[in-house]
């Protein structure tokens, strides 16, 4: 610990993930996103990050091959973490163990992806966690990295998102589920 982090959020769907669930079977491939955070190595982070920026550039140019690159790259980042859990063992490998705050924080997120559709707060949450208002609001920044408000909204965006995509339901039917 003691380095510095930075947060990266990718959201899979599974149908995204369905190519790694046929070959290396769907709970092992879940099983890497099992903890709230995962950490990389100092010795692998630049290639990490490489990975990460090639994936991001490839979004960005639009082309007929953009997609399909972009793709690939995630699916090198989803293999590079399901084998830093299978190298567990090694001492500079080591998969991230939860705090009990963390674990606390994992709680509160899956709280809020579940309700997030009724106007859920950050008292009645930190409630939910037996955590004063003030002390669940630094932990949640400190180990989410994003403030409650800023989370909630995430979730918010990109389950409207979903629906945008991949339901016929109009905007304003979506604007009142998220």
């Amino acid at each position: 610990s003691g380095g510095s982090h930075e947060r990266i959020c990718i959201t899979f769907s599974k149908c995204f993930l369905q190519p790694l669930f046929q070959e290396f079977g769907e709970e092992t491939v879940l099983k890497c996103f099992s903890q709230p955070h995962v950490r990389i190595p100092q010795s692998r982070r630049d290639y990490f990050e490489d990975l990460i920026s090639k994936a991001h550039r490839e979004m960005m140019y639009q082309d007929t091959y953009s997609h399909y690159l972009a793709s690939n790259h995630v699916y090198e980042l989803i293999l590079f973490i399901l084998r830093l859990n299978s190298i567990s063992k090694q001492d500079d490998i080591t998969p991230y163990d939860a705090s009990p705050d963390d674990q606390i924080m994992e709680k509160a997120a899956k709280y809020i992806c579940s309700n997030y559709q009724s106007p859920v707060t950050l008292e009645e949450t930190a409630a939910y966690c037996n955590m004063s208002t003030t002390y669940f609001s630094k932990k949640f920044k400190a180990v989410t990295g994003f403030g409650f408000k800023e989370y909630l909204i995430s979730i918010r965006i990109r389950e409207a998102s979903r629906l945008l995509l991949h339901t016929k339901l109009p905007i304003t039917e979506i604007a009142l589920l998220s």
